[in-house]
């Protein structure tokens, strides 16, 4: 209730525990009315001001940080970089809603992939905690621990039917996203649009991840 992860999820774990859309149906009801329950029980007014507050917090993390790896994050530095960070209020708030509106369809695409046919769970789940970083505001570094299955898929998948372009691409997405660390000098603090690239390496390494995940078992992906 207070997390969006692994609150992402929710939708997931309602459609893949019913057996047809009657059961989906009074999963999604009962959890429904046990988060209403909890607004309620705990205070309506208390939630408004938890919204209001958190909302702020988001939004003052997403910008200028470089351990922050998320596609929203991305797009609205990589658009502010553009003005020195310094950009009129209505420009960024154009960039913030840009930034806000391609979490979602990050969020959607990966629960609409969940509708692929013969797709295992295993790497429904994968792809899903994957969007799941990518499609927030904010993800630290340290947020990639939920990564670890879907690593973990991803290295059976490949090992399952290998190839030297799968084992380069798997060394590859290992490589990028361990760029942890702040790539940092004065003369990027000049280049800003370069510096908001570098210090995004992780972020194509969780992208190349899920495009792993989705086409695994097809053999036409390296």
């Amino acid at each position: 209730m207070v997390k969006l992860f692994p609150l992402a999820l929710l939708p997931w774990f309602i459609w893949r525990g019913g057996r047809d859309g009657r059961q989906r149906l009074q999963l999604a009801a009962v959890t429904g009315a046990l988060m209403a329950g909890l607004v309620i029980v705990t205070g309506t007014g208390v939630w408004g001001q938890f919204i209001e507050h958190s909302r702020q917090v988001l939004a003052s993390n997403a910008v200028g940080y470089t351990f922050n790896f998320t596609a929203p994050s991305f797009v609205i530095n990589l658009g502010l970089a553009q003005h020195g960070f310094a950009a009129p209020a209505e420009t960024a708030q154009t960039w913030w809603r840009i930034g806000v509106a391609l979490g979602g369809v990050v969020l959607l695409l990966g629960h609409a992939a969940c509708r692929l046919k013969s797709t295992p769970v295993e790497r429904e789940f994968g792809w899903l905690s994957v969007a799941m970083l990518v499609g927030g505001l904010t993800a630290w570094g340290h947020y990639h621990v939920f990564l670890i299955f879907p690593a973990a898929t991803v290295v059976a998948v490949i090992v399952a039917r290998p190839s030297a372009g799968r084992v380069v691409l798997l060394v590859v997405m290992f490589a990028l996203l361990s760029v942890q660390g702040t790539v940092a000098s004065p003369w990027l603090d000049q280049h800003l649009t370069l510096k908001v690239l570098l210090n995004y390496l992780p972020l194509l390494g969780q992208l190349l991840m899920a495009g792993l995940l989705l086409c695994g078992r097809n053999r036409t992906c390296a």
